[in-house]
């Protein structure tokens, strides 16, 4: 669960879940990963990132590192 604030001060709030199965050889394997939030207030962001996963004794963690693109109705782009 989550929760967030788009640029503008449009906020909202997001609750998400995720299974993915991997085999041994992949378990720590990088990849390029996306997914799209869909917000309680009827926006959407995209979400592009890396992730970098790592084994320490028996907990398994996996980092994101990337970018959220948003678009927001209403909003203009720079003349």
């Amino acid at each position: 669960m989550g929760t967030g604030e788009a640029a503008g001060g449009t906020g909202g709030t997001h609750t998400s879940s995720n299974t993915t199965s991997r085999s041994c050889l992949q378990l720590l394997s990088t990849a390029t990963v996306s997914w799209t939030i869909h917000w309680s207030n009827g926006q959407s962001s995209t979400v592009t990132a890396q992730r970098i996963s790592n084994l320490a004794g028996a907990v398994l963690t996996n980092t994101f590192t990337g970018s959220m693109k948003s678009r927001c109705p209403g909003s203009r782009r720079p003349r």
